[in-house]
């Protein structure tokens, strides 16, 4: 097993491999497309197996305060892919469980080796599969990916006389 070191944690559950360094799941060394919020979404789970993870929490860490989007629809759409990577189910869940209500549990125990490095590690070696900080949040992914900051200039002034 390579060992993740200081630049970057994997953790293994099952027969998958989550490369966070290299942002990038593995099944039995196949990879595994996932787009970068379900991926980042798993990445937090997983970097805190066993416990409760409150949508709310999810929102500090993944979504921007600035950013506008319907973020139950967009939590709802990466749990749904990521249970589809995983070939998990809602119903019967291996992986991720849904606490109503509440949040989600990542479920299946990481192996021994992976969860000792996880834990030695700065949580916030996961951050680069978004560099750049963020107003806003704390922790394991904090930092996003920030869009160029707004023009002085409204976009309606151009028009204006």
């Amino acid at each position: 097993m390579v060992d993740p070191g200081p630049s970057g944690l994997r953790y293994r559950f099952a027969d998958f491999d989550l490369d966070l360094k290299n942002a990038v799941l593995r099944q039995n060394d196949v990879p595994i497309r996932l787009r970068p919020q379900a991926l980042k979404v798993l990445a937090l789970l997983v970097s805190r197996a066993g416990e409760l993870v409150t949508r709310d929490e999810i929102r500090t860490e993944i979504w921007s305060a600035d950013t506008f989007v319907d973020f139950n629809q967009g939590l709802n759409a990466c749990i749904k892919q990521v249970r589809a990577a995983l070939d998990d189910d809602a119903e019967a869940p291996r992986f991720i469980e849904t606490v109503p209500k509440l949040g989600y549990r990542f479920l299946a125990p990481l192996e021994p080796a992976l969860a000792a490095a996880a834990a030695e590690a700065p949580a916030a070696s996961a951050a680069h599969l978004s560099p750049p900080p963020r107003r806003g949040g704390s922790g394991l992914l904090s930092r996003v990916r920030a869009a160029p900051p707004p023009s002085d200039r409204s976009p309606c002034s151009r028009w204006s006389t």
